[in-house]
C-alpha cells in the first residue's frame, strides 16, 4: 500500500513523496530532480524524519505520524540514522583534510617567496 505526501518546495509546487512497503522494506520515492533521478533529496529525509513542516497540506501530518510508527518506517529511520552518522565522520575528515592543505599550499607559497 502506498502512501502520498505532498512536500513543500522552494518553487511554491508541491512534490509527490510516496512511501510504499515493498519486499519488507519502506521505499521512498519523490517528484523533484533529485528523487527521480533516485537520489537522496530534503523532501524524503525531512519527512522519513517526522517533520511536518516539509509537508504542504498540514492536515497530513497525523498520517505521516502513523505512517512512521510501523515497525518497517522504524527499520528504514535506523538504517537512515547509520548512514547519516557515516557520513558526518565522512564530512569532518574531509573538512580536516581539506584545512591540512590549505596549510600545505600556503606553506609552498611561502616556500616560493622566500617566505620559509
Amino acid at each position: 500500500m502506498k502512501h502520498a505526501f505532498l512536500a513543500k518546495s522552494s518553487s511554491g509546487n508541491p512534490y509527490d513523496v510516496t512511501f510504499e512497503v515493498i519486499g519488507g522494506r519502506m521505499v521512498v520515492h519523490c517528484t523533484c530532480k533529485a528523487g527521480e533521478m533516485n537520489q537522496q533529496c530534503k523532501h524524503k529525509r525531512a519527512l522519513s524524519f517526522g517533520d511536518a513542516e516539509m509537508l504542504m497540506d498540514k492536515s497530513q501530518t497525523q498520517a505521516l505520524k502513523d505512517l512512521l510508527a510501523m515497525s518497517v518506517a522504524n527499520d528504514l529511520m535506523a538504517r537512515l540514522r547509520i548512514e547519516e552518522e557515516a557520513l558526518t565522520v565522512l564530512e569532518t575528515e574531509k573538512n580536516r583534510l581539506a584545512a591540512q592543505e590549505k596549510a600545505i599550499k600556503r606553506r609552498i607559497a611561502d616556500i616560493f617567496t622566500g617566505k620559509a
